[in-house]
């Protein structure tokens, strides 16, 4: 084996970066762990590099078995789909060429996979082509999808803004309150073709002040 991995070294690291990659799945899929060994052989160029990892506050419990990779190009978005089991959504139709992300998120039950397609970078015209062609009720930049392996899909429309909406709870434009943000993006899901307020992620600014300083 030593002589092996002497003589074609390429091949030896591709083969720790996908054992790398299998452990850090099967620690993160939960009770989807058997699907490990196509997903790492999927992202092993990639590395460990690639993976973020989450967790979530849930009342008292701190829960992980969330993972993404960022920057996936569409048939490896679904190439991930179909390791996970889950099937491809219209998403990945999208008449954009743009980035996706993908992943999981184990913790759920039933566990789900994760899509989004980040329209960021895209112009406000091809934002609102996209929204068309998915009868998505508005524009977004990013639109994300919660995939179980059966039932339906949960919708989510994430929209950059300077600063937060009027409608943002209390206590978050208290604490935003003067304090100098990079920016504000605003989640919404889309239930019985309605947008209810999901999330407020903020980004204050590097020269923010930090309390006690």
């Amino acid at each position: 084996m030593a002589e092996v991995r002497e003589h074609f070294p390429e091949r030896a690291r591709a083969e720790d970066s996908r054992a790398e990659l299998q452990r850090a799945f099967e620690g993160s899929l939960g009770p989807w762990a058997d699907r490990a060994p196509a997903l790492a052989a999927l992202f092993a160029p990639r590395g460990l590099a690639a993976l973020e990892a989450s967790l979530r506050l849930d009342g008292r419990a701190i829960t992980g078995l969330r993972m993404m990779v960022e920057g996936v190009q569409r048939e490896e978005a679904g190439a991930a789909l179909d390791a996970l089991g889950v099937p491809r959504p219209a998403l990945l139709e999208a008449p954009i060429e743009a980035p996706f992300i993908v992943g999981w998120d184990a913790a759920r039950r039933p566990p789900v996979a994760k899509l989004y397609l980040n329209l960021s970078d895209a112009s406000a015209d091809a934002r609102a082509a996209v929204a068309r062609a998915l009868a998505l009720p508005r524009p977004a930049h990013v639109i994300g999808l919660n995939l179980p392996r059966e039932g339906a899909a949960e919708t989510k429309l994430y929209a950059q803004r300077e600063a937060l909406p009027e409608d943002a709870p209390a206590p978050l434009r208290a604490w935003a309150e003067g304090l100098p943000l990079a920016g504000v993006v605003v989640c919404h899901a889309l239930e019985d073709g309605a947008l209810r307020p999901r999330a407020h992620f903020v980004a204050p600014r590097s020269d923010a002040p930090v309390d006690g300083a």
